[in-house]
């Protein structure tokens, strides 16, 4: 948890300036992504209950509340993950309910950011493919224009993860391809809306990576000048890739 808590903290500080060199960016997105800690398999076969109670039960016990009510469901959820005093793995929670719990909290405030936060910062990061995978699967689904402002950065952050440690490419482009279609959106720093030609880049389909890159040039006057000029180096680089071949 120290580690999780430091990885935000740098986030907030070196994400917070959108005119930062966008290679920069990207890199230390991956460098911090890489000393994560993922929790180790886990070899016991006692499995804990993940539920938290239906939303219909919320609204309730907290007099239609809904907001009050979707923020006790995330404390509740929190509960889960300690058990006498001592924080459990992530292997012994159930993660279709895991899901079912994010879900209840979005019908409870479906403006709330946080279950995209747990799902790809905390449940994502497990030695467990299938279960990473369901996680980010579900942050996919429940991005939105009305919240992407708030959930941008975990999108990002999902895509990373599913390209770097899940080898999914098809999943990390679909999830960059998110960030990209925001284009026009000025609270979205451009290192993420690029996320997708550079995904594209790496798996030299070059032609693709190119058209992108000129479809971020030709929105030059929503770019600083030192972003600007790196994406037309990138963009003379992969021509000159193409011409090689």
């Amino acid at each position: 948890m120290i580690k999780t808590k430091r990885y935000k903290q740098i986030i907030k500080h070196h994400f917070k300036n959108t005119t930062c060199n966008v290679s920069l960016l990207i890199g230390l997105s991956i460098l911090i992504y890489s000393s994560l800690h993922l929790q180790p398999t886990h070899t016991k076969k006692n499995i804990i209950n993940s539920s938290i109670s239906s939303p219909e039960t919320y609204k309730l016990k907290y007099f239609n509340d809904n907001i009050y009510a979707s923020k006790q469901a995330i404390l509740d959820l929190q509960q889960l993950e300690h058990q006498n005093g001592k924080q459990v793995s992530y292997h012994t929670l159930q993660y279709d309910q895991l899901l079912s719990n994010l879900e209840t909290i979005l019908k409870l405030d479906k403006y709330s950011p946080y279950p995209l936060f747990m799902a790809t910062r905390l449940y994502a990061h497990i030695n467990n493919t299938q279960k990473s995978t369901k996680m980010l699967l579900f942050a996919k689904s429940n991005t939105h224009p009305e919240t992407i402002n708030k959930t941008w950065i975990h999108i990002a952050h999902a895509a990373i993860l599913a390209h770097h440690k899940l080898k999914n490419q098809k999943l990390a482009l679909e999830l960059s391809e998110i960030l990209y279609n925001q284009s026009k959106n000025p609270n979205i720093p451009i290192w993420a809306k690029n996320l997708h030609w550079v995904f594209h880049s790496n798996l030299n389909q070059h032609t693709a990576a190119i058209t992108l890159i000129e479809g971020v040039i030709a929105q030059s006057e929503t770019i600083n000048k030192s972003e600007l000029n790196f994406l037309i180096k990138e963009h003379e680089r992969l021509t000159n890739l193409m011409e090689m071949h």
